[in-house]
Order: structure tokens, then C-alpha cells, then sequence
């Protein structure tokens, strides 16, 4: 990557360290609060690297994986709602809530979107999960 983008970028945020070429991570929390709101700093930094001729696609979450999925998902801008209505994770599931019992959950698969009704208006999305529990806590 060159550091004429890493410049650039810099100028809209306080912090971003280079992951690999193509690749950068900025702290999101710190460009939110200056720049106003989340959706206010992507826009900022998707801005700033257009401006310099750079296709950019942004993702925002709480774990590097989770805000690449976010960015290739979206094509630019995506926020942690984004995510919560994809049906993916920003962390792994530590515990599962059934009635009044919680569970701690020691493995899981990936959750699998389901758009239930999709052709009504009153459908309604969710995601499915299969976990291993290791008993009630």
C-alpha cells in the first residue's frame, strides 16, 4: 500500500495501522466521537480515499473478521446495524438464554439467516444456530 493513501486516510482519523496491502484498520470510536457519528466517519474516510482515485469498501464491527465480512457484504459503509440485520456475529456466543435457565455454550456453527414470510409484509428475519452447551450455569 502506499504511504500517500495511509497520509490521506490520516488526515480523517486519528489512528490506522496497515494490515497487509489493501488492507487498513482505523479506530473507529475515536473517528465516530470526532467526526460526530459512525455512519459520519465512514463517509468521511470513504470520501478522503475516492478523492485520491481508491475504490474503498468499509466495514464497521467489533472484530477485524466481522467488519471485512460487513465491508465485502455491503460494498461500502456498513455499521454494526447493518450487521445485527445480516444475521452475523461481532463476537462468538458465550451463553444461551432458554426461559429462565442459561446455558454456556462451548462450540457453535455460524448462524444461518432465515427470512421467514419474506413475500408479506409482516415477515420477519432471524438466524439459526447450532450450539454445543456444556449445561445449565
Amino acid at each position: 500500500m502506499q504511504m500517500w493513501i495511509v497520509a490521506s486516510l490520516g488526515e480523517v482519523t486519528a489512528s490506522i495501522e496497515v494490515l497487509r496491502p489493501g488492507r487498513v484498520v482505523i479506530d473507529e470510536g475515536a473517528a465516530a466521537h470526532y467526526h460526530g457519528s459512525e455512519d459520519r466517519a465512514v463517509e468521511m474516510i470513504i470520501d478522503t480515499a475516492l478523492c485520491q482515485g481508491i475504490d474503498l469498501y468499509a466495514g464497521v464491527a467489533d472484530e477485524i473478521t466481522t467488519a471485512v465480512i460487513a465491508a465485502r457484504s455491503n460494498g461500502g459503509g456498513a455499521s454494526k446495524s447493518f450487521l445485527l440485520q445480516q444475521a452475523l456475529l461481532s463476537s462468538s456466543p458465550y451463553t444461551l438464554s432458554w426461559g429462565a435457565t442459561k446455558y454456556l455454550i462451548t462450540g457453535w456453527a455460524r448462524p444461518w439467516p432465515v427470512d421467514d414470510r419474506w413475500w408479506e409484509k409482516t415477515g420477519t428475519k432471524y438466524a439459526r444456530f447450532q450450539v454445543v452447551e456444556a449445561g445449565s450455569i
